[in-house]
């Protein structure tokens, strides 16, 4: 609103880039984090700075920048943990003014190029945007009420099962409603 109004504006949206929420939909073995609103890699990359925005407008959006508060961050590699890979989402869309390519196109990359470098580095990362369940999760279209935490716990057991479930979207041979589709997961322990 305050670009809308011509006034400069350095944007810092909590729903794409408050680093100290959690990365994934279980918060199964992450660091102890902010917030249980999980905040994944995918919902970082989305970000889309200019929308909403004449063009006369965009020149007021002078940057975007990510927050993380640290009140439960004591160690440096729970810190780059809460940053990595997110950060590299955000620079891509502050070089870019939005995503560059697709999120698996994004996820792909960082694969072959990013991740090779933070292991020789030493860097510790969230892994989570790189895992089966996150690929499943991202690439099914899913009813909006599907429980993602249970989702993800029901994907971890059986990785390779479910990238068969993709696969036959992918290929037509799964007919999904307009709802997406719709899971109903027992409660795990």
């Amino acid at each position: 609103n305050a670009a809308k109004m011509g006034n400069e504006v350095v944007m810092a949206p909590s729903n794409y880039f408050y680093l100290d929420f959690p990365q994934s939909y279980s918060t199964d073995g992450e660091p102890m984090a902010f917030r249980e609103r999980p905040l994944p890699l995918s919902q970082s990359y989305s970000f889309k700075p200019y929308a909403g925005l004449k063009p006369a407008q965009q020149k007021y959006i002078k940057g975007i920048q990510a927050n993380l508060w640290t009140e439960y961050i004591s160690e440096f590699d729970h810190l780059q943990r809460m940053l990595l890979p997110r950060l590299a989402a955000m620079a891509e869309i502050a070089w870019c003014g939005s995503a560059a390519t697709t999120y698996p196109e994004f996820v792909d990359r960082m694969e072959t190029s990013l991740l090779p470098l933070y292991d020789k580095e030493g860097f510790s990362y969230a892994p989570y945007a790189f895992e089966t369940a996150s690929k499943v999760i991202n690439a099914l279209p899913l009813d909006k009420d599907v429980d993602l935490a249970e989702m993800e716990r029901l994907i971890r057991k059986q990785p390779e099962e479910w990238q068969k479930v993709v696969e036959l979207v992918e290929k037509g041979e799964l007919e999904v409603g307009p709802e997406g589709i719709i899971f109903n997961f027992p409660k795990m322990k």
